[in-house]
């Protein structure tokens, strides 16, 4: 649905950022304000004219200090969510007829605190930044963003609900799934048994009975503990489900991925051959360094094809630069932004964005798609057993699903060495049992970047024809399927190619070809 956007005085870059990447996010499609009817965005004050002549009206306090600098202190609690920044007395929003349309007051700046989050402002110029040193440290477990986002649809919607006119939004998965799950891989190592960790893992075991002989039999054998390729292919063969591995291109540093491209040929072309992805695993040194990643990106390209994403060793993350740097050297996305020692969601968010650059003074092109959990969190750094580790994995695994956004899990290949990591596998499984048991929208990055960008440059247009209102939509990019909420209440919704589902609310397409005009209409029903 297209929302338009007015607001009260100039707005700043980082204004027109948070506003437009909200209203995307949501599933509407936002333009400048012409006219005197429609739905309406009002970031400031006033906006009840309009809505007397017939504007669905959604005003939204403004807080310009929300841009100037990184929030701190407490936030206050409106209908159980946070917010930085001014606020005014009563509930979050709203909503009453006014005129011919309505009007909704937000009570909070929704876009200014979105900015806060999204844009990783309290990161600017720090590097590296600790999960304690952010305003967002007690909250790293639930994704705020995801349900800002959710409250401005939930707004827009009981506007156009108080005015008598529907309101339509494009859902966050291409099947109206619940949520969406990334299964990846980081390739740091392939070989457990070097020389040196064969002396370095005898000495540690003379003291303890049979573990010599135990050391001795593992590194005898016909099968590196690390080299567990088949078992993941198997496992999600099994499962139906494809993921990402994430391969290095050599060692640069002592502590980059440690294997040439040359050891795993056999790897990459079974993994291409059977519907996974290969992204690039980049080192170290090239989190700042466009020409460093880009030679690395080259690199991989050559032995596998066109690679489209990224993350970065360590979880290395300069912001923005590190991003800067991705888009320069030509990546669809960037699957690093978690922390490697805290769980959670870095962010505020579980939905993949696209980041704020203060020095374009405009969004990056790259796509982020936000890590929750990785093994090595909890093995290495929590210290958590197997009980503990599954509780707080299936906890954040509830709170995307309630938010609708994406789960993003990272199990290394060499974590299924059960005898160093004892409950990884064990682990690993039971996430992919619970995607699927829930109905997730279980995809590869590559998947997952082309599906959000896609959606993100819909482009719509919508007008009155006899007692219907009518959409069209356009689909720049194909789509793998575009489910749309129509609401509230209950419409009958016609158009081409439709299929609408069993909750009465939503419709369904297939795949959508690049250039596809969508038109529907949806008439009161009843």
């Amino acid at each position: 649905m297209v929302v338009k956007i007015l607001s009260e005085g100039p707005t700043s870059p980082e204004e027109d950022y948070a506003l437009r990447e909200g209203l995307r996010t949501a599933g509407f499609y936002p333009v400048p304000f012409e006219g005197r009817e429609g739905v309406l965005v009002l970031y400031g004050e006033g906006g009840r004219e309009l809505a007397r002549e017939g504007c669905v009206v959604v005003s939204v306090l403004r807080d310009r200090d929300l841009y100037s600098s990184p929030v701190s202190g407490e936030p206050r609690i409106l209908d159980g969510m946070p917010f930085w920044g001014r606020t005014e007395p009563g509930k979050l929003w709203e909503v009453e007829k006014v005129g011919e349309g309505a009007y909704l007051r937000m009570r909070a700046d929704i876009f200014g605190n979105l900015f806060q989050l999204l844009a990783r402002h309290e990161e600017w110029g720090r590097d590296p930044f600790m999960p304690e040193e952010s305003f967002l440290n007690a909250r790293l477990d639930r994704p705020t963003a995801d349900h800002y986002v959710r409250v401005l649809r939930t707004a827009v919607e009981a506007a156009c609900g108080a005015a008598g006119r529907p309101c339509m939004y494009a859902e966050f998965w291409p099947g109206g799934e619940p949520f969406a799950a990334f299964i990846s891989h980081d390739v740091d190592r392939v070989r457990k048994w070097t020389y040196k960790r064969i002396g370095y893992e005898l000495v540690r075991a003379l003291p303890i009975p049979g573990r010599v002989l135990k050391v001795v039999r593992s590194a005898a054998g016909s099968k590196d503990p690390y080299w567990n390729f088949g078992r993941i292919m198997d496992a999600e063969e099994d499962f139906g489900v494809r993921s990402t591995f994430f391969f290095g291109t050599g060692r640069y540093r002592r502590r980059d991925p440690s294997y040439e491209l040359s050891q795993v040929e056999d790897v990459l072309r079974k993994l291409l051959e059977g519907g996974w992805e290969v992204g690039l695993h980049a080192s170290i040194g090239s989190y700042r360094d466009a020409r460093k990643l880009k030679e690395e990106k080259e690199k991989l390209e050559a032995a596998v094809g066109k690679v489209c994403g990224v993350r970065q060793h360590f979880l290395r993350l300069a912001v923005p630069e590190t991003w800067r740097v991705q888009e320069d050297a030509g990546f669809l996305y960037d699957a690093t932004l978690g922390y490697s020692h805290r769980e959670g969601f870095r962010a505020g968010t579980s939905l993949p964005f696209f980041p704020y650059d203060p020095e374009r003074k405009d969004k990056l092109n790259v796509l982020a798609i936000p890590l929750t959990v990785m093994d090595t969190t909890f093995t290495t750094f929590r210290k958590y057993d197997l009980s503990r580790a599954t509780d707080v994995t299936k906890e954040l695994l509830r709170e995307v699903e309630g938010s609708g956004g994406a789960f993003s899990v990272l199990v290394h290949q060499s974590s299924l060495d059960e005898d160093e990591f004892p409950y990884v596998r064990t682990l690993y499984l039971e996430i992919l049992k619970e995607v699927k048991e829930r109905g997730a929208y279980v995809a590869r990055g590559m998947d997952i970047a082309k599906w959000w960008t896609g959606r993100a440059n819909l482009r719509a247009e919508e007008g009155v024809e006899g007692d219907a209102w009518c959409w069209r939509i356009y689909a720049e990019a194909e789509l793998p399927g575009l489910c749309l909420k129509v609401g509230p209440g209950t419409w009958e919704v016609k158009g081409g190619g439709l299929r609408v589902l069993p909750d009465g609310m939503r419709v369904k397409l297939g795949p959508v070809p690049a250039g596809k005009v969508i038109y529907l209409c949806a008439r009161r029903s009843g």
